[in-house]
């Protein structure tokens, strides 16, 4: 596009903090995918299982107690407390050396980088396969806020909100909540319950703290509840 179609269009620009810095997108000599929270929002994604069915490359291995990440082709996959993520996951600048620490992430959600390949540089030696950078949305300028209710077939209901803003000059404050809940659309023929069932309760409070241009602080508070209820596993048995 020439320049002058582009400020006709409004192209965004697209700023990311792939290599510990705010950069612009085309800055960055990295392959790497960018997912915004509101596209997460238009998109249904409710964990980030689902971040896998939009990311080529990227492969989410959902087990009772632990989640895989892969991209492209490689990645760690086990519960021992001494094998490292291949592909780690940072929130906030934080490490989540297990993706089932994950569960929670995506509430509101500002932003989420897919970083593929090698990333031994800006998040450690054993980011051999890549890096998942996620931001979550903090206290802005001025009060804003969001409230999105979902109910469907099977027991389908979901509820989420968000609000945040200035309480003085200098803090900021956001506090941010969702229910999920599924009762399955399966039926156990023995008992009579449903399954796949699911159900979890988010919280998060987040508090910032900008003395001046040079300095900000923040302090975040998260408690999340998981049950996954009855589920079908499947068994395969080898023939001999």
């Amino acid at each position: 596009l020439s320049t002058q179609n582009a400020v006709a269009q409004g192209l965004e620009e697209i700023v990311v903090t792939a290599q510990r810095r705010v950069q612009s997108l085309q800055d960055v000599p990295v392959s790497l995918q960018v997912v915004s929270g509101d596209e997460m929002v238009r998109q249904g994604f409710r964990t980030i299982q689902d971040m896998s069915l939009f990311a080529p490359g990227l492969v989410i291995k959902n087990e009772e107690e632990e989640q895989g990440l892969m991209l492209r082709g490689a990645g760690t996959q086990s519960k021992g407390v001494g094998v490292e993520a291949a592909v780690p996951a940072f929130i906030d600048g934080l490490h989540f050396g297990r993706a089932s620490s994950l569960k929670s992430a995506f509430l509101d959600v500002e932003q989420v980088e897919v970083l593929r390949g090698p990333q031994p540089v800006f998040f450690g030696q054993n980011a051999t396969a890549g890096a998942l950078n996620i931001r979550s949305r903090r206290p802005g300028a001025e009060w804003q806020g969001k409230a999105i209710a979902e109910y469907g077939n099977f027991g389908r209901q979901s509820i989420e909100g968000a609000v945040g803003g200035p309480i003085s000059d200098t803090f900021g404050i956001r506090l941010a909540g969702k229910y999920d809940r599924f009762e399955g659309h399966l039926r156990d023929w023995l008992t009579g319950e449903k399954f796949p069932q699911q159900e979890s309760q988010m919280l998060r409070a987040t508090i910032q703290w900008t003395p001046n241009e040079q300095f900000q602080a923040t302090l975040k508070g998260e408690v999340s509840k998981f049950d996954h209820g009855p589920r079908a596993e499947t068994i395969v048995r080898d023939k001999w």
